[in-house]
């Protein structure tokens, strides 16, 4: 079967049903999961607790 010629008009209305299809089928934003119960805090470490003086950050 022939595919016949469609008028503009008919072809914007495709054009539309495709965009918005298209916007519906996107993947939102993902959010992050909460986890229950919370985690553990970890403890502190050594250089969480004693920065490195200005001058000496960067060395090792």
């Amino acid at each position: 079967m022939p595919a016949r010629e469609q008028k503009p008009e008919e072809r914007k209305i495709g054009l539309r049903a495709v965009a918005a299809a298209a916007r519906f089928a996107r993947p939102g934003p993902r959010r992050e999961i909460a986890q229950w119960p919370p985690p553990e805090p970890k403890p502190l470490a050594a250089m969480d607790m004693f920065p490195a003086a200005p001058g000496l950050k960067g060395r090792h």
